[in-house]
C-alpha cells in the first residue's frame, strides 16, 4: 500500500512567514498632504459635490450596492479633476460616475441604437453630406453657393449653423418663418430637412438627435436602471435641449436632479474674510486679490519668466498649472522650453542620449497638441508643396534632413545625413524618375568597382585624397551601397504616392489624392516619439474617414488636406504627478492646484475680437431669439459677455497664489504690446482704482522678462 506524499510531508519552511514587523517599520495611515507641499485648493462647486456625496448610502435595503452617482461636468476632464481634488482634501469618493451631457443622453438611448444598428455619426461624415447637399440642391438654393468659397470650408459653416439651429430646439419651418421667408431662410430650410433624412437613410445619429431621443425616453419612463441620482453645476452653459432633457430627468419620480453651487464671478471689492497670518487667504475666491503681475518681451520670455518663478520659489511642477490664452502658441512653447531643461538622467549619464529622447516630458497638456507641429504634420505639408513644385532637389533634401521622413530599414540602417550627402553628389535637380534613375546607375557602377580598379583610378588622379586600405574600401563601398539602395527605395515609395505620377500612369479619381496622402503618412511619416506617433495615427485615422464618407464626391482635397493638421489635436491629458499641467482660459483653473500662472494676457488675445457667423450672422440670431425666446442662440455681444463672466469666474475659483503675466512686445514687428482691458480692471479692483493707465501699469510693474534673467 502506498501513501500519499502530499498528505504526510510536511510544507517547506518558506511557506509560513512567522517574522514580527516592528511597529517602526509597519504602515501607519496618515492625514494631510505630504510633508512640504502645498495642499489642493477645493473650489465652490468641490466642496458642493463633497456635500452631496456626504452621508450618501452604498447599499440599498436589501443589502445590494446603491445605484452610482452621475455628475454631469463641462467634460469628463474636468470632472475627473474635480473628483480627484475631492479625494486628495479627505473626502471619500466612492460609486460616482463622471459624464457629460451628450455622454449621459447616448447612455439612455445606448440600448435602442444597438438594436437598430444606429451609428453616431462622426464630424467627417456630417460635413460630407452638407457638402453632398450643397451639390445636390444647387440648383434649388439661392444664397449658399459655392462662388468665392471652397466646397469643404462652405460645408463647415453651413454644418456649424445647423448644428446650433437643431440644438436651440428650432425646426426647418421655424428657421424659415422667423427669418420672414428669405432666401437664407429657404436655403436653411431645404438643407436642414436633407440632412435630417440622409442621416435616417445612413442609419446615423448626430448629437440633437440623441438628446431628442434621450429626453422622448426618460419622458416614457425608459430610464436605465443605474441612473437614479445626478448632479449638476448651476454654471453649465445648456442648450435648450440639453435643458429640456434634464428637466425631463428632474419630473422623472425615480431619479434625483440636484444642482451643485459653483464660484460666482470675482465681486468688485475683497471679503471680510478673515487672513492667516502671512496675509494669504485662506480660502478659494480671495486670492484673486493677492494676484502678481509680470511683463515680459515676447512669448517665449513670457515662458522663460514663469519656468524662473517657479525656480525661485521652489515649486513643485505638480503644484503648478499654467493657463493660457492661445493654443497654437503657447503649449508648444511650453514643451519646447521644458524640453531643453537639464533633467536628472543627465546627471546620471550625460552621454546617454536616447534616455532623454525617449522619455516623456513632465509636462501634461489640457486640449492637446497640434498635428500641425508634430513630425507627421509638417511632412504633409511638406510632401504637399514639394509636389506641387515638380519634386525639387532641395525640398526632398529638406524633408530628409528634418527627418521628416523615414528612410531607415531593417535591410539599410543608413543615416539621414548620408542620403543627403549622397542626393547632392547626385545633382538630379528635379523630378523622382530622374533622382531613380541617377541612384540606380550609381548603384550599378559603384557595385561592379573592385579595389584594384579603385588603386588604378586613384594612381592616375594627383589629386586624390589619401588612398584607402583594402578592408577600408570595403566598408566604404558597403555604406555606399546601402545609402543608395535607401535612396532607390524612397524613391519607390514616393512615386507610389504621388498624385501627379499616377495620374500619367492613367489612375484617375475624385478620391486619388486622399488615398495618396493616406499611403505618403501610413508608409513614410516618422512616428517614433509619443507626440509624433499619436499624430500618425490621427492623420491616418482622419484620412481614411475621409475616404470613407467622401465617396465619388469631387471637392477640394487639396484645401482639406492642408488645413487638416491645424485642425487636429493629439496627446489631451489631466493633470499627473510630476507634472506641469497646461491649460486653455476657457476650460482652466479646475486642478485644484496652490500656484497658477495666467499668461497671454495681452489685448490682442484676451479677450479678443468676436467675430460674426457668416452664415448664421448675430442679426439673424436676433431674430430667432425673439420669435423662439426660448432657443437662447449665442449672438456676438453674448459671447463677449460670457468671456468675461468666464473670467472672474475663473479668477474667483482659483486659490493659492495667481501670477498674471503678458507680452509687452511683439518680438516678430518689434512693436509694443499691452494688457488686456480685463488686467487693468482687476489691477484697478485691488487698488481701488476705478480707472488705470496701460503705461502707468506696465511702469509700476517693473523691467520685463527678458532672455537674460534681470537678476543673476
Amino acid at each position: 500500500m502506498t501513501t500519499d506524499r502530499r498528505t504526510t510531508t510536511a510544507p517547506p519552511t518558506w511557506h509560513a512567514i512567522l517574522a514580527e514587523v516592528e511597529p517602526a517599520g509597519s504602515l501607519v495611515m496618515k492625514k494631510g498632504p505630504l510633508a512640504g507641499r502645498q495642499p489642493p485648493h477645493a473650489c465652490r462647486v468641490v466642496q458642493s459635490l463633497a456635500a452631496a456625496l456626504k452621508n450618501r448610502p452604498q447599499q440599498i435595503a436589501d443589502g445590494t450596492p446603491a445605484p452610482p452617482t452621475w455628475l454631469i461636468a463641462p467634460s469628463r476632464r474636468i470632472g475627473n479633476q474635480w473628483v480627484e481634488t475631492l479625494a486628495r482634501v479627505g473626502c471619500p469618493v466612492v460609486n460616482l460616475q463622471v459624464t457629460t451631457v451628450s455622454a449621459l443622453a447616448f447612455n439612455v438611448i445606448a440600448g435602442d441604437l444597438a438594436g437598430e444598428s444606429c451609428r453616431v455619426a462622426s464630424r467627417q461624415a456630417k460635413q460630407s453630406i452638407i457638402e453632398r447637399l450643397l451639390n445636390a440642391h444647387s440648383g434649388s438654393l439661392e444664397l449658399f453657393t459655392r462662388s468665392g468659397v471652397s466646397a469643404a470650408r462652405l460645408a463647415k459653416l453651413v454644418l456649424n449653423s445647423i448644428e446650433a439651429l437643431q440644438m436651440a430646439g428650432l425646426s426647418p419651418d421655424d428657421v424659415c418663418k422667423a427669418l420672414h421667408d428669405q432666401p437664407k431662410g429657404r436655403d436653411l430650410r431645404i438643407l436642414m430637412r436633407a440632412y435630417e433624412e440622409e442621416l435616417v437613410t445612413l442609419s446615423l445619429i448626430d448629437k440633437a438627435g440623441q438628446v431628442i431621443r434621450a429626453t422622448e425616453a426618460v419622458k416614457q419612463g425608459r430610464i436605465p436602471p443605474n441612473v437614479r441620482r445626478i448632479l449638476v453645476p448651476d454654471d453649465l452653459d445648456l442648450t435648450k435641449l440639453e435643458r429640456d432633457m434634464l428637466e425631463a430627468f428632474g419630473k422623472a419620480t425615480d431619479v434625483t436632479l440636484e444642482d451643485l453651487a459653483t464660484d460666482p464671478p470675482l465681486s468688485d471689492q475683497p471679503s471680510t474674510a478673515e487672513r492667516d497670518h502671512e496675509g494669504s487667504p485662506e480660502v478659494p475666491g480671495e486670492a484673486a486679490w493677492g494676484a502678481e503681475f509680470f511683463q515680459a518681451i515676447g512669448e517665449s520670455n513670457e515662458v522663460r519668466g514663469v519656468l524662473r518663478k517657479c525656480l525661485a520659489n521652489e515649486l513643485r511642477f505638480d503644484e503648478v498649472e499654467i493657463i493660457h490664452t492661445d493654443s497654437s502658441t503657447y503649449p508648444s512653447l511650453i514643451r519646447e522650453i521644458v524640453a531643453a531643461l537639464p533633467r536628472q538622467e543627465d546627471f546620471e549619464d550625460p552621454d546617454d542620449t536616447r534616455r532623454r529622447t525617449g522619455a516623456p516630458l513632465p509636462v501634461t497638456i489640457a486640449e492637446g497638441l497640434s498635428v500641425r507641429d508634430s513630425k507627421p504634420g509638417r511632412a504633409l505639408l511638406a510632401w504637399m508643396q514639394w509636389c506641387r513644385d515638380g519634386h525639387p532637389q532641395g525640398g526632398l533634401e529638406r524633408m530628409v534632413r528634418e527627418g521628416l521622413l523615414q528612410v531607415r530599414s531593417k535591410e539599410h540602417a543608413v543615416s539621414a545625413s548620408m542620403i543627403v550627402k549622397t542626393m547632392r553628389q547626385l545633382r538630379f535637380g528635379h523630378g523622382l524618375e530622374r533622382l531613380a534613375s541617377l541612384a540606380s546607375e550609381k548603384l550599378q557602377l559603384l557595385s561592379e568597382l573592385t579595389f584594384e580598379r579603385y588603386l588604378a583610378e586613384r594612381g592616375n588622379d594627383d589629386n586624390a585624397d589619401e588612398v584607402l586600405t583594402q578592408v577600408e574600401f570595403e566598408q566604404d563601398q558597403q555604406r555606399h551601397l546601402a545609402t543608395l539602395k535607401s535612396i532607390i527605395a524612397l524613391t519607390g515609395k514616393l512615386r507610389d504616392c504621388d498624385l501627379f505620377l499616377r495620374k500619367s500612369d492613367g489612375e484617375d479619381s475624385p478620391l486619388l489624392e486622399l488615398k495618396c496622402a493616406h499611403l505618403f503618412v501610413e508608409q513614410l511619416c516618422q512616428g517614433n516619439s509619443e507626440f509624433d506617433g499619436n499624430a500618425k495615427n490621427v492623420l491616418v485615422e482622419a484620412i481614411a474617414d475621409a475616404i470613407l464618407w467622401q465617396g465619388d464626391l469631387i471637392s477640394d482635397n487639396t484645401a482639406w488636406l492642408e488645413q487638416l493638421p491645424s485642425e487636429l489635436v493629439v496627446m489631451g491629458a489631466g493633470p499627473r504627478p510630476g507634472c506641469l499641467h497646461i491649460s486653455h482660459i476657457g476650460s482652466g483653473g479646475h486642478s485644484g492646484r496652490p500656484y497658477t500662472f495666467i499668461i497671454g494676457l495681452d489685448e490682442d488675445r484676451f479677450p479678443g475680437s468676436v467675430t460674426d457667423d457668416p452664415v448664421l450672422t448675430d442679426q439673424d440670431r436676433m431674430r430667432l431669439n425673439q420669435a423662439h425666446p426660448d432657443s437662447d442662440l449665442a449672438e456676438g455681444a453674448a459671447a463677449a459677455r460670457r468671456k468675461m463672466d468666464s473670467w472672474w469666474r475663473l479668477l474667483a475659483r482659483l486659490g493659492g497664489q495667481i501670477f498674471l503675466g503678458f507680452s509687452c512686445r511683439d518680438t516678430d514687428e518689434g512693436a509694443e504690446m499691452f494688457p488686456s482691458p480685463a488686467v487693468l480692471t482687476l489691477y484697478g479692483r485691488i487698488h481701488k482704482s476705478p480707472s488705470v493707465k496701460a503705461s502707468q501699469f506696465m511702469r509700476k510693474l517693473g523691467a520685463p522678462e527678458a532672455f537674460v534673467p534681470s537678476v543673476a
